[in-house]
């Protein structure tokens, strides 16, 4: 319709008004541009004229394959059941997910049984760590009783050594008492001594026999109980070695009973999908709650909320839009200009508002295999940062520089040409006044079906009309010998009228 409206408008030249003709029309000796356009802020709005500059590019060296973006696989996440119970979906379709964000929810009735084996397990352990304390606590015990008999010894050895005295004492006052009852005796055969007196002497030489006899057992009992004391000494002694063996083993059992548990916590992760901090939720869990373990988006939805499941069930899938990459084909005819690690870039789609979206760096890996039936080959372009118009599934170029042993030359992009006739032309803003264009009719090279070299008419950094060319030629072409201008509203004049 714009093309429409500028035509119509040319041929009503006529019935314009005419305009006062610019001040170098009236002197007859000022040179007349007849290749310059006049184009206002607003007629560059209103046509919607856009420049594109000038650089220098290896066209004849660079390959051009169409291809698209995608997600590889390690993008993709699965989330699957292995148990059968009822799902409750927690994420819609899109939606956004990080590492931890709850998915859905699985009332099982088998997870009870796996509850009740991981408890029977920690049941065994804490069994087995009290048991562990209570060795541990004997041990104690008997290592401070052991402490304690040196100093019960060696009292128990003075109290021994401090009966010799007195057994000593008492020995001689029995001996002594023995004597006189026999010096009675033989006195009373004489008839000098009464019998009271034997019989007197005789009950004190018994009680003095007696005491000594006493005296000797005392001390023989403390004999005996040190030698039972040493006895149980270096039995209790000999017993420290075993409590040690008996809680060292007791230690192992607790390591063997945790790593029972820990087993029995990764197969239970491993039956839901999930991770071994969540398995051990179990013990206030009656359902289990699924959460992501990667970033990245909802893309799809296998089932729906209260939803009974069967074993390895697939339940969503999320992809992680952060790790596309780009594939392209090209043709094995190329295979000699293309080698793994190549910089490529990636140029967005010609054409709508991507156009002048930047351009991705990245780099180039050659399929694996080629399509004997189609005789192309998979090219794969990684790169580290994802630009915000890529989507998988959405088309543009990779651009492959496969030589740069010749110098680069200067290039437009090729919508920057517009055939007027017999001629190929471009419109090149006016470096000294940036309200014209200049049309010029340069000499051009080679292209690679994006960008055409100029070997004359620009310069590197010379900003080119791209959109809005055609309207451009529309109002220039065919008139030789004269410029013009655009009126505001989008009009032509050419000059002299």
């Amino acid at each position: 319709m714009r093309v429409f409206a500028i035509l119509v408008l040319l041929f009503g030249l006529s019935a314009c008004a005419p305009e006062p003709p610019p001040p170098a029309a009236m002197d007859d000796h000022a040179p007349v541009i007849s290749n310059r356009i006049d184009v206002s802020p607003q007629v560059i709005e209103n046509l919607g004229i856009t420049f594109a500059r000038a650089e220098r590019r290896h066209v004849e060296q660079t390959l051009r394959v169409p291809g698209h973006f995608e997600s590889p696989p390690e993008a993709m996440r699965e989330y699957r059941t292995m148990l059968p119970g009822r799902v409750e979906l927690l994420v819609a379709q899109y939606d956004h997910v990080k590492p931890g964000t709850p998915l859905f929810t699985l009332d099982s009735p088998e997870w009870r049984e796996w509850q009740d084996r991981m408890a029977t397990a920690e049941a065994d352990v804490t069994r087995q760590r009290a048991q562990l304390e209570v060795l541990k606590a004997e041990r104690a015990e008997a290592r401070e009783s052991v402490s304690t008999w040196p100093s019960r010894l060696q009292a128990l050895e003075a109290q021994i050594a401090g009966f010799a005295p007195r057994t000593a004492a008492l020995a001689a006052v029995s001996a002594a008492r023995r004597g006189r009852v026999q010096s009675l005796q033989q006195a009373g055969k004489a008839g000098g001594v009464t019998n009271d007196e034997l019989r007197i002497a005789t009950a004190e030489a018994a009680e003095a026999e007696a005491a000594e006899a006493e005296a000797a057992n005392d001390q023989e009992a403390l004999v005996r109980e040190r030698m039972d004391m040493d006895a149980d000494r270096r039995a209790a002694v000999a017993g420290l070695p075993v409590f040690d063996a008996r809680i060292l083993a007791a230690q192992a059992d607790i390591e063997l009973g945790l790593a029972a548990l820990g087993r029995l916590v990764e197969s239970a992760a491993a039956v839901l999908g999930v991770s071994t901090v969540d398995a051990a939720s179990w013990r206030s869990a009656g359902r289990v709650t699924i959460t992501a373990t990667a970033p990245g988006r909802v893309l799809h939805l296998d089932v729906t909320s209260g939803a009974w499941v069967e074993g390895s069930t697939g339940i969503l899938a999320t992809v992680d839009t952060s790790m596309m990459r780009f594939r392209a084909k090209a043709l094995q005819s190329d295979l000699g200009l293309l080698r793994d690690g190549q910089p490529a870039v990636i140029a967005p789609p010609l054409g709508g508002s991507l156009e002048s979206a930047a351009p991705v760096k990245g780099v180039l890996h050659l399929g694996l295999e080629a399509r004997s039936d189609s005789r192309v080959l998979d090219l794969i372009v990684k790169f580290d940062a994802v630009p915000e118009w890529a989507r998988p599934g959405v088309t543009a170029e990779a651009e492959v520089v496969y030589a740069t042993t010749e110098e680069p030359e200067l290039a437009v992009p090729l919508r920057c040409v517009v055939r007027d006739g017999l001629e190929r032309v471009i419109f090149v803003r006016d470096p000294d006044d940036p309200g014209k264009v200049i049309r010029e009719t340069p000499l051009f090279g080679p292209d690679d079906g994006r960008w055409i070299v100029l070997y004359s008419g620009v310069m590197a950094g010379s900003e080119v009309v791209q959109d809005g060319v055609y309207e451009l030629k529309l109002a220039s072409g065919n008139k030789p010998g004269g410029g013009g201008h655009f009126h505001a509203d989008g009009t032509w004049h050419a000059d002299g009228h």
